[in-house]
């Protein structure tokens, strides 16, 4: 996670976006990195990713990574 340790707006952009590949390995890549990063803008793109219908139960690291951003605002 060597993107995550560098940060910024670029590198938290880019993981956001795998989030919504076709692909799972990308979609976990994605929210791996976001939890190396602990970016709180990450809260939403994580919500809409888990309830995307086309990822089913394949959501287990994107709630994983909810652990690690704010999600006081949804309780």
């Amino acid at each position: 996670m060597r993107l995550a340790a560098i940060g910024g707006d670029g590198v938290f952009e880019f993981y956001v976006g795998l989030l919504d590949s076709g692909n799972p390995f990308l979609r976990n890549a994605g929210a791996h990195g976001i939890m190396y990063m602990e970016d709180d803008r990450a809260l939403e793109p994580l919500l809409h990713a888990i309830f995307k219908p086309v990822n089913g139960k394949d959501v287990a690291s994107l709630v994983s990574a909810l652990g690690f951003v704010d999600c006081s605002s949804k309780l």
